[in-house]
């Protein structure tokens, strides 16, 4: 996967179940951290802290806006201002880059 960029908005698509569809924004990118492969320090972008899950037995943390995440929990959100144009074909998905022949059927009179 591609090095998300700081202030890249992202959203959280794995990981925790109370934090998928979360909008994030990249603060850091921390590369190998601890346990992590790829791993990223990112804040929700509404300044929201995000849920818990609350361990029995444990004292009750302090909710954050901050948190450190894999990057395969990580997509970037496209930006609006880019045209159509301008995108090329890295920029999509590689199923759909093919060219779809049958769309290209030419009927005569």
């Amino acid at each position: 996967m591609s090095i998300l960029k700081l202030g890249t908005l992202c959203v959280i698509v794995g990981g925790l179940p109370e934090h998928i569809g979360l909008v994030v924004e990249v603060l850091e990118h921390l590369g190998h951290y601890a346990d992590r492969e790829d791993a990223y320090f990112v804040r929700t972008a509404s300044g929201h802290p995000f849920p818990e899950i609350w361990a029995i037995g444990t004292p009750r943390p302090t909710p954050s806006n901050k948190r450190i995440t894999d990057r395969r929990n990580l997509r970037p959100l496209v930006d609006p201002k880019v045209e159509a144009e301008e995108r090329t074909d890295e920029h999509l998905a590689p199923h759909a880059r093919r060219r779809d022949v049958a769309l290209d059927l030419v009927t005569e009179e």
